[in-house]
């Protein structure tokens, strides 16, 4: 476990994250909270946050792809 002092930059991100009402940006929030973080842990909601991440862009490409077939080019 990685033991750390918390400062204010990180309250304030976290206060910005909690108030996204996001799942994965109230995870973040809490984790940098966190005095003892383990890498494991970090690395667990970071490739969560990249597996939504994915799925996202790919769900807008698809959006795009639909619309410029019903729209024509940009």
């Amino acid at each position: 476990m990685i033991k750390r002092k918390i400062n204010r930059y990180d309250i304030e991100v976290s206060d910005k994250l909690r108030h996204t009402y996001k799942p994965f940006a109230t995870k973040i929030a809490e984790i940098i909270l966190m005095e003892e973080v383990g890498d494991i842990q970090i690395l667990r909601t970071m490739s969560d946050c990249i597996i939504e991440l994915e799925k996202l862009k790919e769900q807008y490409q698809n959006e795009l792809i639909e619309y410029k077939k019903r729209y024509g080019e940009i």
